[in-house]
């Protein structure tokens, strides 16, 4: 895995342990290679550890002030993933449950951790918090064009069992249902890459309208 950070920045791992300064080395890096094992399994192209280290990287810019529990919900809401597993963020969600508390987090901020990665699901936030990593989790939407197009590629990889014409289906699906609605992004902080992440997905449906 590639652990790597910008200059100045701290690794991911160095990261994690310094959510729990009360709490033994050995139980942190014991849940945080946990959490590695599951980004670094077959088959995971976008998916893997750098995504959740990219959107901790906007979320220094944007939201300096965030909570650890947002923190926490960044780097689990993906830690499991199945193309084929409809609810994987409610896995992800239970994932949390079950291995926070291992780090003396209380049961409140589990909760509330559990329920944001939850809401990754549909990125329908109920609270600020939610808002946050719900924008920061479709952020890659808003990025270069190159780059979109980079991501989807490697989305596609994660989906190879499905044909072609399954996968068109299934992003253009995607692709209306985020257009659909009033904003795309919840925070003040992400409107101003609303029309970009808009010209993305507009773009993705007419490119596959015409494949």
């Amino acid at each position: 895995m590639n652990t790597q950070s910008t200059p100045g920045t701290p690794s991911m791992m160095q990261r994690w342990v310094n959510q729990f300064p009360d709490v033994s080395l050995d139980k942190i890096l014991f849940v945080f290679r946990l959490m590695q094992e599951h980004y670094d399994e077959p088959g995971r192209y976008y998916h893997i550890f750098a995504h959740p280290e990219d959107m901790l990287r906007q979320m220094d810019q944007h939201f300096p002030d965030a909570p650890r529990a947002v923190v926490l919900a960044i780097f689990l809401h993906d830690v499991i993933y199945q193309p084929r597993l409809p609810y994987s963020e409610l896995h992800s969600a239970r994932f949390a449950r079950e291995h926070l508390p291992k780090l003396d987090v209380p049961r409140v901020e589990v909760g509330k951790v559990a329920r944001m990665i939850a809401a990754t699901k549909d990125h329908i936030a109920q609270n600020v918090d939610q808002a946050i990593v719900c924008d920061l989790d479709l952020v890659s939407l808003a990025y270069s064009p190159k780059r979109y197009q980079k991501n989807t590629a490697r989305i596609r990889r994660e989906y190879g069992m499905y044909s072609d014409e399954q996968w068109n289906m299934g992003r253009q699906r995607f692709a209306g249902k985020i257009l659909a609605r009033e904003h795309i992004y919840a925070t003040p902080e992400f409107q101003k890459f609303e029309a970009k992440a808009r010209q993305n997905l507009e773009d993705e449906i007419a490119a596959g309208a015409t494949s």
